[in-house]
Order: C-alpha cells, then structure tokens, then sequence
C-alpha cells in the first residue's frame, strides 16, 4: 500500500468546539456523577478520559450545552503549562476553556489516527503559542494549524496497530491497580480496622466461647460465612487448618497506646526503628563525568503512578555512584517524596540514588516491606501537616520523617501478610515490566508510521518479535 501525505488545517479535521465552565451563579453545576467535565489537570498521561475529578449536573451542562462533545471527540489543552497535552474523549463529555476539542469528520478522517498524530504535536504547539508566562493557543491559530495525514484507509492501518499497543497498556494497567486494591484492601482490614481483633472481641463479649471468636476472626479474614467456612473444612481441610492457624495469630483485646487502640501485644516504632531512613543527594552538576546510564538517579517525577521505579529520566555513572556511595539504597527500599509535591511513594527495583526532595526506608527485614510501603501511603495527609510548618514550601525534613511513629504488628502476622502480598506485588512488576516494554514499542513505532519510514508489515513483524 502507498503512502503519501495529504496537507490539511485542523479545522479541515472536524469541528472545533472550545470548553466553557458553568456561571458560578449556577451553584448546582457540578455533582458526583454525570457528564464528565474535562480539564488539563484530568490529563494526567491516560489516553482515555472517561473518569474526571468533577462531573456536571442537569443544571451544569444546560448552562454549556453548545460545548457538549459526542463520544469519540479528541481534547487538545491550549492554555499554560500542560500546552498539547491531548487525550480522547470515549464518552459525551465537556471541557473547561484551557481546551479546545475536535469533533472529527469520522467519513474523512480516523478518530484514532487523528488523536495519535495529534500526540506528537505538543512541542509546536509550545512553539504557536508564544514564549509568555502563560502561553495561550487560541482557538483561530488551534483551527489554522497545518497537518498531514495520508488517505483514511491507511489511518485506519496505523491507528489499528498503536491502538492494540495502547489497549494491552491499558488491561495491564487495570490489573495492576485491581492486584493492589486486594492487597491493601487486606491491609486495611489487618492493621487499620482490626477486623480479626474485634470480631474476637465482639464474640467474646457477647459471652461467645474462644473457638467461636476464632471462628469470628476466620470469617474476617476469609470472607466467608460460617455455613461457607464448614463446607470449606470438609472440601479443604488443610487450607481449613491454615486460616484457622492465621487467626489464631490475632489477640482477643486492644490496649492503649500513643497511636490510639491497637491490638494486644503490638508494639509502636518509629519509622528509623523499622528501617535504615536515607535523605537522597544531587551530585554536583559541575561534575559531568558523575552522570551516564548506570545507576537509577530517582526524582518525584520518576515515582507518579508508579509502584515500581522501572526507569528514571537521568542516571548516575559508576563515578557518581561512588561519589556518594552512602546515600545509595538497595532493591526494595520505599522511596517516599517528603518536599513540595508530598506523599508520593514508590518501591526501587535495583540499588538506586534519590534527590534530595526524597526520604527512602530501607526495611530491616524483608517482611516489613508490603506493610511500610502502605504505611507510607497512609501518611499523605499526615506529611501534609508535618510539611506545612514554617515554611512557603512543603518540608519534611529527615528527622522528622524517621521519627513518625507507626504500630509495629506481631512479627507472625507480618510474615503472613508479607507472604500473601509477595504473589500480587511479582505479578504487578511483571506486568510493569511488560507495560514498559510496549510503552517504549510504541514511542518507537508511533514517529515512524506517522512519516512513512517504516511500512505496516514492517511495523506488524516488529511487533510480532517484541510485544
């Protein structure tokens, strides 16, 4: 098939519609639900925008009906820093006035193919809108914006193949987020709400015997009733025997502490007291010989939506490394952000270094890993306090971040939950691993398809090889 690019504006594309916000007299124009209300914070790197941060009622979207985008519509942001950032719309949605949005000529053009080629855009965007504090891309100079695309037959090719790409992207992404919801659903039932310990109590209260506050704690635990628990005895009587060997690791009482009730028999440390703390370090800059491509050098950026750290913008050399050699952290330590952009956390994947704007916890046993890394995500709001005082920028600084107490469960109990925990944090990093992979599959391909350079077979064979 031949490819040959055809010069088109991007009004040529479809209708251009630019977002509004409802009059803040209408003070019902948002709600919990209803038509998403799109704006560059939303665009946070998905593709697909169906989920937002706020919604419009009946009221909110009458008052800006005319910007109501069909499924299927592509939002470009045109205002300010997040200038190009663009995504696709899978379903009726409106957009505030930072946007403007392309309602695409599905007969002449592949909705996809557009979004994509769109994508790669950001930087001439940048360029168009000028160099002033907050760059503006109106919607006269968005509309006259020169494109090349070539015939729809080959945009449906191309944007077939980026597309399957995206989707695997996506599903892993999905079970990623679905692995760590059951693992920190098990969490908050162990070590926030106690689940085992009051439902012993609850039992025992009630003037229940012991093997009944057991059996208690096994519906806890297990999710299953007492009518499923004994049909579960009879069909897995050494699973049966497990569960029951798990509850019996949860006392029956709660005790005081400085961290309010927790169970009997659990202690309270310190963060520095679970773990090895380590404030990261910038090599000089002056030193150029101390960067290259041998060690993970991890800046806040490198941690957002990501559990694992599987790539960083910049790396150290072995030189750089060295020159600093007690701020490097081993494999499986949680790097936590501690300055302006607080309480983002995430797990090293090999000896890495940090900036300074990171506070890493490398666990004294290794059972202590799954538990402190949601710890640590539970301290957001806390950090946010600690990182207010005194200071323009939010800081928490190392000795107060070591000092953070925290409850120091029965080291039984942490075994077992570090054990059910390991099986779904190996699956979430192999599936990261893949994700990384097609992410850089795509990134690859994506340039080369839009120009011609390489072909569809080409890109086909290539993908049959690698993805």
């Amino acid at each position: 098939m031949s490819f040959e690019l055809f010069e088109y504006k991007i009004e040529d594309l479809g209708k251009i519609i630019t977002g509004k916000t409802p009059p803040s007299k209408i003070s019902d124009a948002f709600s919990a639900q209803g038509i998403p209300f799109v704006t560059p914070k939303d665009m946070d790197g998905r593709r697909l925008i169906d989920k937002t941060e706020r919604y419009l009622s009946s009221l909110g979207i009458e008052a800006v009906r005319n910007c109501l985008l069909p499924q299927n519509s592509i939002a470009v942001s045109c205002i300010g820093s997040d200038m190009g950032k663009t995504v696709l719309l899978p379903g009726e949605s409106i957009t505030n006035q930072q946007i403007n949005a392309i309602v695409v000529d599905s007969e002449r053009f592949d909705y996809k193919y557009v979004y994509y080629y769109l994508s790669t855009l950001q930087d001439a965007f940048k360029a168009i809108a000028g160099g002033s504090a907050t760059p503006i891309l109106n919607k006269g100079h968005f509309s006259q914006f020169k494109v090349s695309l070539p015939v729809k037959l080959v945009q449906n090719k191309i944007a077939l193949i980026l597309d399957s790409l995206d989707t695997k992207i996506e599903v892993n992404t999905e079970i990623n987020q679905t692995l760590e919801q059951m693992a920190q659903a098990l969490f908050k039932s162990w070590f926030v709400d106690f689940e085992p310990v009051k439902n012993k109590i609850a039992v025992l209260e009630a003037g229940g015997s012991q093997e009944e506050a057991t059996l208690a704690a096994m519906t806890a635990i297990s999710g299953k009733d007492a009518d499923a628990l004994a049909v579960f005895e009879r069909e897995h009587p050494e699973q049966y025997a497990q569960l029951k060997a798990t509850a019996e690791l949860f006392p029956a009482a709660m005790q005081d502490s400085e961290l309010g009730a927790i169970p009997k028999g659990w202690g309270v440390a310190s963060i520095s007291e679970m773990g090895k703390v380590t404030c990261g370090k910038t090599p000089s800059k002056k030193e150029p010989e101390y960067y290259g491509s041998d060690v993970p050098f991890i800046k806040i950026p490198d941690m957002h939506g990501q559990l694992f750290v599987l790539k960083t913008n910049e790396y150290l050399s072995e030189a750089g490394s060295k020159s600093q050699l007690k701020k490097l952290v081993p494999a499986n330590s949680i790097c936590v952000s501690c300055i302006a952009t607080i309480g983002v956390v995430s797990i090293t994947n090999e000896p890495s270094h940090t900036n300074q704007q990171i506070n890493s916890v490398t666990p004294h046993k290794s059972s202590l890993l799954y538990y402190l890394y949601f710890c640590m995500l539970g301290l957001k709001d806390h950090l946010h306090i600690l990182g207010s005082a005194g200071s323009a920028t939010l800081n928490v600084n190392t000795s107060t971040f070591s000092g953070i107490k925290i409850a120091q469960p029965d080291a039984k109990v942490l075994e077992l939950f570090h054990a059910k925990c390991t099986h779904l944090f190996n699956e979430i990093k192999s599936l990261s691993v893949q994700t990384e992979s097609l992410t850089q599959l795509r990134d690859t391909l994506l340039p080369k398809l839009l120009s011609g350079e390489i072909t569809l077979p080409e890109a086909e064979q290539i993908i049959s090889e690698e993805a």
